[in-house]
């Protein structure tokens, strides 16, 4: 199958990638075979090479995440394929995307050398834009990646790269998002923010987050898994935060939801 993916018939490259797709995704043992056999580069030369061809670009970067998915992640020099996500990145099909930015999302639930090749590509702009496309199957894995990415454990603040390309409003925007899923990861990655630093606290204040989070707290119509996530948002804050931006906090209503989910049994 691999050297199929040099055959000169476009149908055949396609072919062999949808089967190794399949193949991986059947188990991680497979898709550990399949990349310790040396399928990656040449997947990835596919891709660039039929770049024009949009049906190879969607099987192509659906392959990839298959490839990336699974527990344990596989080990993967994310430095080599960063040139031809980022491309990938720049497409306007939303399939292409949405393939693209699970493959991402998996590369950034690994080991921090990953995340620190993600940041260095410099997508971190694109992945915030992607936040509010208009398909919630390109805006959840790409809110999915940059969650993962604030919070990473490493001597490097990836969050202040996230914070710097803009994301904190959007965040903002989409804790109201229609779907429970997206809400409760736009929280998830806002309580990463919310402790660190004050001056990543205050980003998160200066958004109008809070009001809208004392909102989702207070609704009986909030999924309860949203509203842990707010408490860790709401505990972070205050755990990490200034005198100042405590008593911001207070004067908000945070105080009563913090001991409403501490009373909970």
């Amino acid at each position: 199958l691999i050297h199929l993916l040099s055959s000169p018939s476009r149908e055949v490259v396609e072919q062999s990638l949808w089967v190794l797709g399949n193949m991986s995704g059947e188990s991680t043992k497979t898709r550990d075979h399949i990349l310790s056999a040396g399928a990656l580069p040449p997947i990835i030369q596919c891709l660039d090479t039929y770049a024009p061809y949009l049906s190879l670009s969607r099987t192509g970067s659906w392959v990839l995440g298959c490839l990336f998915d699974g527990i344990p992640r596989p080990q993967i020099d994310a430095s080599c394929i960063l040139p031809t996500l980022s491309r990938l990145l720049a497409c306007v099909d939303g399939e292409v995307l949405s393939h693209t930015c699970w493959a991402l999302s998996y590369l950034c639930d690994g080991p921090s050398t990953n995340i620190n090749a993600v940041v260095d590509a410099k997508i971190c702009l694109r992945l915030v834009d992607l936040l509010l496309h208009r398909s919630w199957r390109v805006a959840k894995p790409a809110l999915r990646t940059i969650g993962n990415i604030v919070c990473a454990e490493d001597d490097i603040d990836y969050t202040q790269y996230i914070i710097d390309a803009g994301a904190v409003p959007y965040l903002k925007h989409l804790i109201t998002h229609s779907a429970s899923a997206v809400q409760k990861e736009a929280c998830w990655t806002l309580s990463n923010i919310a402790a660190g630093t004050i001056c990543q606290i205050q980003i998160i204040i200066d958004s109008g987050a809070i009001p809208s989070l004392v909102e989702l707290a207070k609704s009986c119509d909030t999924d309860p898994e949203v509203k842990s996530e707010v408490f860790w948002i709401i505990l972070n804050a205050s755990s990490c935060g200034s005198d100042a931006q405590i008593e911001y906090l207070i004067n908000q209503g945070c105080v009563p939801i913090l001991e409403k989910v501490l009373s909970d049994p």
